[in-house]
């Protein structure tokens, strides 16, 4: 048997803005009016911060999309930097969670 396991990416959610965590909750909604959230590729709440979906490494095009999807709903460049640091990695997910301590050399925003 072949099991299928991802790598994740853990992070605080301290390394994101409170306007990111704002677009963040926006992207997991099905309710929006405009698509621009649904661009920004999958996001899943889990209560206690977001799981967010990287693109396979190697696929740039499509680590591209998502960059682009993100800047479109208005992400912050250290949001930007942290998806491409995850996709890098070979991430197939970034999980920001508040109860995750910070990581020294990562922008710690208060909020």
């Amino acid at each position: 048997m072949k099991l299928e396991i991802e790598k994740v990416l853990n992070l605080s959610t301290a390394h994101i803005t409170e306007r990111d965590n704002h677009h963040l909750a926006e992207c997991t909604k099905d309710d929006h009016p405009e698509l621009t959230y649904s661009q920004a590729g999958w996001v899943i709440s889990t209560g206690y911060g977001f799981m967010v979906f990287v693109p396979p490494k190697g696929n740039g095009e499509e680590v591209a999309e998502h960059v682009h999807g993100f800047k479109q709903v208005g992400m912050s460049k250290e949001f930007i930097a942290l998806f491409k640091l995850a996709a890098e990695q070979g991430c197939t997910w970034l999980r920001l969670d508040c109860d995750i301590p910070t990581v020294e050399g990562l922008q710690v925003f208060d909020w």
